[in-house]
């Protein structure tokens, strides 16, 4: 029977390139990259050309791409990092209610170490009003973080213009990119962005590697503690061949499936009566913040998907996810 994957934002596949890339790595660099001996150093030469690569998908330096062991460890570096670095007693961190646990979950344990959290709520798309943002922001407020992409609803923040409303008033601002990478063009560097998660697994890379874009001039304090690697910001002899991988995944050539994506998502509504969109098309597809993920189906039943739908499903080889993005918006009461 042929099987249909339909579910690459839980992870997906790895590609022929990278896999190549990966044996490449295993035999030529398998020293430790901090060794000055001549398999160190090659192993270092092969780590930075990766790092490289990733820089170039991000729109950064090399130097502000920090090697993690995936998204959630980025996010928590992110968020625990930046507003641990910050000396005041008293600390307020923006965020929303619809972000990956990776977040929510940082930043409930800041909660827990006296941090006060506020949890924006999306309008009905899904997405963030950049007023109430701006309302949100205090003069105790360390960090903003706004998911870029939705891995749910496929729902894009502009990022872009929170994080300038977030430099205006002198507050640090991050972003879980990792639904975005390699589906949105990225220029870090060309935004008030001040920090952006990503993994490799989301990108078509084993698992166990990712990596947080840090801005030159931002300070960190390190969740890990050893050696010096990563400039000090991430202790660990890094994995060189998931770095590897990582550098030879950002740098695929991603087809558009804009139009594949939307002959299925027609297909879907005329034949499936309950079926409703979670976060519409309202805007040109140039203007990526109001337009959904262009890899990204999002379809949900007027009510609840139950397993034994999705079991019927999977045995007819439809391969499908199963998340409820916007229940944890009732997680988080209304903003006071």
């Amino acid at each position: 029977m042929t099987r249909y994957y339909f579910d690459h934002n839980a992870t997906t596949p790895i590609a022929p390139a990278v896999r190549e890339a990966v044996v490449h790595a295993l035999d030529e660099a398998w020293a430790n990259p901090s060794s000055i001996h001549q398999d160190g150093q090659r192993a270092r030469r092969m780590m930075e050309e990766a790092r490289l690569r990733i820089a170039t998908m991000l729109g950064c330096a090399p130097k502000e791409v920090v090697l993690t062991s995936g998204g959630t460890e980025a996010d928590n570096l992110a968020i625990l990092g930046a507003v641990h670095a910050d000396p005041r007693p008293a600390r307020h961190v923006v965020t929303t209610a619809v972000e990956h646990p990776a977040v929510l979950e940082a930043c409930a344990q800041l909660e827990r170490e006296g941090v006060a959290i506020t949890y924006l709520q999306p309008d009905r798309q899904g997405r963030i009003d950049a007023d109430i943002f701006r309302r949100q922001l205090r003069p105790t407020t360390v960090l903003a973080s706004v998911m870029h992409a939705n891995n749910e609803t496929g729902a894009v923040q502009d990022v872009a213009a929170l994080a300038a409303i977030a430099r205006e008033a002198g507050v640090l601002f991050h972003s879980d990119g990792v639904q975005a990478a390699g589906k949105l063009p990225l220029a870090l560097a060309s935004t008030a962005i001040s920090l952006y998660s990503i993994s490799a697994h989301k990108l078509n890379a084993p698992k166990g590697c990712g990596a947080l874009y840090v801005r030159q001039g931002v300070t960190l304090a390190p969740m890990l503690h050893g050696g010096r690697q990563e400039r000090s910001r991430r202790a660990g002899t890094e994995s060189v061949t998931l770095a590897i991988a990582l550098g030879a995944a950002a740098q695929l050539e991603r087809p558009d499936l804009t139009t594949l994506r939307d002959r299925l998502e027609q297909g879907i509504l005329a034949r499936v009566a309950d079926a409703h969109v979670n976060a519409a098309a309202v805007a040109p597809p140039a203007q990526h913040h109001q337009h959904p993920l262009r890899r990204h189906l999002r379809r949900s039943p007027r009510h609840r998907a139950r397993p034994a739908r999705l079991c019927r499903l999977h045995r007819r080889g439809l391969l499908l996810g199963f998340r409820r993005a916007f229940a944890r918006v009732a997680r988080h009461g209304p903003l006071p």
